[in-house]
């Protein structure tokens, strides 16, 4: 079994999107993060999209929320 190691990649909205979180519209031009692999095969098909505030707020998800303290972590 091959592990996905997974990142929050930070987007430029080219057109609307719905946050994956707390349902808020993300327009175009509003910065947002994309959930996605390293490796940006099949992976990235249903990638959450999240809006500024709840990435900020750390209002990812359970899993999103590890992933997102354990990028912190290595930055420090």
């Amino acid at each position: 079994m091959v592990k996905i190691e997974i990142e929050f990649f930070k987007r430029k909205a080219r057109v609307y999107h719905i946050c994956s979180v707390c349902g808020s519209t993300i327009n175009t031009g509003d910065v947002y993060y994309q959930q996605g692999p390293k490796d940006r095969f099949l992976q990235s098909l249903h990638a959450k999209r999240i809006c500024l505030r709840c990435y900020e707020n750390g209002n990812l998800g359970s899993k999103a929320s590890q992933i997102l303290k354990e990028q912190k972590k290595l930055l420090d």
